[in-house]
């Protein structure tokens, strides 16, 4: 058994034996080496060469479950295989398996089985590389040729915003998205812009240019703002009294609707009874006569109402002197007479000699000067009237012919 070995693992007398072993029976031979009856299991051994009869080294044989790889010199050992048919796979690496089968006969200890392996074909080239294409050329961007901007002529309320759109196009009319739009206003104090966005805010009443401007482009718009809708006009003081003659003062105050203070805005006065009271374009109100006035001022349709009152005037009785009454004591008519007393200069100051009214010349508090009337002869007494009363002398005045 030792010497069986020792040649058979010897490869320059192993070759030449396989080779002729080839020729003579078609790439596969079965010998019994040393057989014993007595052996169930048996190792089977052998070479595995190409077709050009070369050793093929890192084969996988493989017998039934049992395998073993080929060596540099092309041989397996299979250790423990059963007596009768099998079948034999050998395993490339990068190849199809190779079956094979074999008859391992009863009552032998070591087997040869030596493999021929076929021809097989070339492989494929590998595919030569796609070939790497040429970045493309980003094109030259279209230079800005116009900017519009729309609406053309917003009009806003102070306080609100509107959006301004600014519309870049090439030479042939294109429209360019993709431009940086730089937005200004030429007067922040009446309407603010967003440099970005375009959007607008009203801030004080009057006009102002806004400007878009993208690569040297421009267009423009005047915005104007107007100031907001009156919300409420209300009147102080809310009413009052004045004496004939007297006078008041009204404010109207003006509100927006959101509640901010109008300054500036035009307002409207007017009495609803002219008689008794009247009202100037400053909010004077000037007491006539006795009564109620109620007085309205009005902005923009929104208006505020208070009522004026004007109490009938109270005035102080008339008197007389009582020692000295009128002088001289008698006289005919075209005479003057001055007469004497307290109060005498008030409204409606009216003298009577008996039934006829005289003509009164001058008035002052405390003396009157007036013509004796036609008509009446003999002693009558004077009455002196006013608005404050009446009073009638205590003497007669002797009117003579």
């Amino acid at each position: 058994m030792s010497e069986a070995k020792v040649w058979y693992k010897n490869p320059a007398i192993l070759v030449p034996i396989i080779a002729a072993l080839i020729a003579a029976i078609g790439g596969i031979t079965a010998a019994i080496i040393d057989g014993d009856d007595d052996v169930e299991l048996c190792t089977v051994q052998g070479v595995v060469t190409s077709a050009d009869g070369i050793p093929v080294a890192d084969a996988v044989v493989e017998i039934n479950g049992l395998s073993s790889k080929t060596d540099v010199s092309g041989v397996y050992i299979i250790h423990g295989a059963s007596a009768g048919k099998k079948t034999v796979m050998v395993h490339i690496p990068k190849q199809e398996p190779i079956k094979r089968t074999m008859k391992v006969p009863e009552g032998h200890e070591n087997i040869v089985f030596d493999i021929a392996l076929p021809s097989f074909p070339a492989p494929e080239p590998a595919p030569a590389p796609a070939p790497t294409p040429e970045p493309e050329q980003e094109p030259e961007p279209e230079p800005v040729a116009s900017v519009s901007v729309s609406p053309s002529s917003p009009t806003i309320e102070q306080g609100t915003k509107v959006k301004l759109v600014a519309t870049v196009r090439d030479a042939l009319g294109n429209e360019l998205t993709d431009r940086y739009v730089q937005w200004q206003s030429d007067n922040p104090s009446v309407a603010s812009v967003d440099t970005v966005t375009g959007l607008v805010t009203g801030k004080s009443q009057g006009t102002t240019t806004i400007t878009a401007t993208s690569e040297g482009k421009s267009d423009m718009v005047d915005v104007t703002v107007t100031p907001p809708p009156v919300g409420s006009v209300t009147i102080s003081p809310s009413g009052g009294t004045i004496e004939v003659d007297g006078n008041l003062q009204l404010t109207a105050t003006v509100r927006d609707t959101k509640g901010n203070q109008m300054t500036g805005m035009a307002v409207s006065w007017e009495p609803s009874n002219p008689t008794v009271a009247t009202v100037s374009a400053s909010g004077v109100v000037t007491g006539i006569s006795a009564g109620t006035c109620t007085i309205t001022a009005s902005a923009e349709g929104v208006q505020d109402s208070v009522i004026i009152t004007v109490p009938a005037p109270t005035y102080p009785e008339p008197t007389l002197n009582q020692d000295d009454e009128f002088a001289p004591n008698g006289g005919k008519a075209g005479d003057y007479v001055f007469i004497y007393g307290e109060n005498l200069d008030i409204l409606g100051l009216q003298v009577k000699f008996g039934t006829k009214t005289a003509t009164i010349v001058e008035r002052e508090p405390t003396r009157i000067k007036v013509v004796v009337p036609d008509g009446v002869l003999g002693s009558v007494n004077i009455l002196v009237s006013t608005l404050g009363g009446s009073v009638v002398s205590t003497e007669s005045f002797a009117i003579y012919p």
